[in-house]
């Protein structure tokens, strides 16, 4: 089982929303993750990096609890 951890999103006015995004992508294989920012402006930051062909994290679902960050849909 991969380590959980937790990233804030840093300035959510800034390039926080895409180095929280970059990141994710770049530790996806060497651990979970749970992010904690707005979900709509994650979604925003994914649909502007993909759209400029920067690899990022395939999915991005709100959780409720952290256990719920472990389990995959």
């Amino acid at each position: 089982m991969l380590p959980l951890i937790g990233i804030t999103i840093g300035d959510a006015a800034g390039v926080g929303p895409e180095l929280l995004l970059r990141a994710a992508h770049e530790l996806r294989e060497q651990c979970a993750y749970v992010a904690y920012a707005d979900l709509a402006l994650l979604q925003r930051a994914r649909v502007d990096l993909l759209s400029r062909g920067v690899p990022v994290v395939g999915t991005l679902r709100r959780v409720h609890d952290v256990t719920e960050a472990r389990q995959v849909s």
